[in-house]
């Protein structure tokens, strides 16, 4: 509704006749005062009096068809709106479910200047977060530091809850796994490394953090899988460390990259390019052929408890070779389950697992 009902006859022109004026009650409060005493506005009178309607033209028809003939009919035809004080309530007396408006803050604050990015927040949602985080604080995390998009879902697969990114070649800093470790709300957390030269970082981070920190000394992504295959997250933290540690020993693992720059090794001299493989870190195999140099250093593994041999293939491996290295082990490995998956590593074609 207009502030001032004389601003929305002034907008028609004025009334052009001088009536009777007579006013209904309902109105009495927004009637405009002058001089102490209310102007009495004829809430009756026709529209065709106000100037520029007129009588039987195309104006006072379109107002017809709206049921608009008088001022009364004007004032109730604009949409008006009124706060039922009755369904007001104090914010201590809602009820939890109800829906509620709150506009009080709001409207005083664009009284000071326009606000931008309003946010509101769910505060039930707020609070149901809160004790699914108060849950966790008791429960075990882990942190894992590897390299390659496959390995890192292999890991998640098997309960892993943080991945740092590193490797061979490419160590995280105490600070990397502090951040990570920090960024989770459980108070214990157990770290796996990966690899022989992260494991000291990996212990350096219980210098950076209150939460009880225990670290497994895995040195290789596939003890990695192994430790993880033996984690309990529903029993004690003794109990998994005592676990986890055991079965790096049910594990040998074998890893195939190409050799940098020349040298002299116990298996004979080493050109750069060449592909040589370790057994538990040590070099045992090289020479020219991808898949050749890979099934030698696999027969070098293998004893006759062995039973499953899995590659973990890298990020340059092709379809071919995956394929060709398959089909070539279970040929030559009857007895033996072979598993070929992506790994996603850099600089290492094949990581090997033996169980």
């Amino acid at each position: 509704m207009f502030e001032n009902i004389k601003d929305k006859y002034n907008r028609f022109g004025g009334i052009t006749s001088t009536p009777n004026f007579h006013y209904e009650p309902e109105f009495k409060s927004i009637l405009p005062k002058e001089n102490g005493i209310r102007n009495q506005l004829l809430l009756y009178e026709p529209l065709s009096k106000i100037r520029g309607v007129g009588i039987g033209n195309a104006t006072t028809n379109k107002l017809a068809k709206l049921n608009l003939f008088s001022i009364k009919d004007l004032l109730y035809h604009f949409p008006r709106t009124y706060l039922d004080l009755s369904k007001v309530k104090k914010i201590c007396d809602v009820k939890e479910g109800e829906e509620i408006t709150i506009i009080g803050v709001v409207k005083r604050a664009l009284k000071e200047g326009e606000i931008h990015s309003i946010k509101i927040d769910n505060m039930k949602d707020q609070a149901e977060a809160q004790k699914i985080d108060e849950k966790l604080l008791d429960k075990i995390a882990v942190v894992s530091v590897c390299i390659g998009d496959g390995n890192k879902a292999i890991f998640e697969s098997l309960g892993v809850n943080k991945i740092v990114d590193g490797g061979q070649s490419m160590n995280p800093s105490t600070a990397d796994i502090a951040k990570a470790v920090d960024s989770l709300p459980n108070i214990n957390v157990i770290i796996l490394p990966n690899n022989k030269n992260i494991i000291p970082a990996a212990i350096q981070v219980k210098e950076l953090t209150e939460k009880n920190i225990a670290v497994i000394n895995s040195r290789s992504i596939p003890q990695g899988f192994s430790t993880m295959l033996s984690f309990n997250k529903d029993l004690e933290m003794d109990v998994n460390i005592k676990s986890m540690e055991e079965s790096l020993s049910y594990v040998k693992t074998g890893e195939i990259t190409f050799a940098v720059r020349e040298t002299k090794s116990p298996v004979g001299d080493i050109k750069k390019g060449d592909v040589i493989g370790f057994y538990n870190n040590d070099l045992v195999v090289m020479g020219n052929d991808l898949i050749e140099n890979t099934i030698s250093l696999i027969e070098k593994m293998l004893n006759e408890e062995s039973e499953i041999i899995t590659l973990y293939c890298g990020k340059d491996v092709t379809d071919k070779e995956k394929k060709g290295i398959e089909n070539k082990l279970k040929e030559k490995f009857l007895d033996k389950e072979i598993e070929i998956h992506d790994g996603g590593q850099l600089l290492y074609p094949f990581l090997i697992s033996i169980e």
